[in-house]
């Protein structure tokens, strides 16, 4: 758990942020939901949704895009910061892509790798970690 200026704290917090469009926080918002009520969940973690329908690679890429500004505030919200953040669960496509293949999976592998730097120019704090690692004592 790291406290709200990203030092670890025993008091602190593990947060686990979504990145990505309407799919991701549909299907997030549904695990949230699950883990929020699982009494194994460590009672550290905060499980933040900061997945936006419509947003998808092609907008998110940009690091100006309002997409991150609209992240940084569900965090505010949940009485976070981005220096508590340690896990994200990311889930993007392209909107009506029409390239053909390969063409479209380069194309977003493009865009992911943008957002990954994006996500890690942001939340310093990310680590290769186990999932249940840091979501279960």
């Amino acid at each position: 758990p790291l406290s709200r200026d990203g030092q670890p704290d025993t008091n602190g917090r593990i947060v686990l942020l979504s990145i990505g469009m309407s799919n991701a926080t549909m299907e997030f918002s549904e695990f949230k939901r699950q883990a929020d009520s699982d009494s194994q969940k460590n009672p550290r973690v905060s499980i933040v949704d900061g997945a936006i329908g419509g947003e998808d690679a092609e907008k998110i890429k940009e690091p100006t895009a309002n997409y991150w500004n609209q992240v940084a505030q569900r965090l505010r919200t949940a009485a976070m910061t981005d220096k508590q953040v340690q896990a994200i669960w990311l889930k993007e496509a392209i909107a009506a892509e029409r390239n053909p293949f390969p063409q479209d999976a380069k194309r977003l592998q493009n865009d992911l790798q943008a957002i990954v730097q994006i996500l890690q120019s942001k939340y310093h704090v990310l680590t290769k970690m186990t999932f249940f690692t840091a979501i279960y004592n």
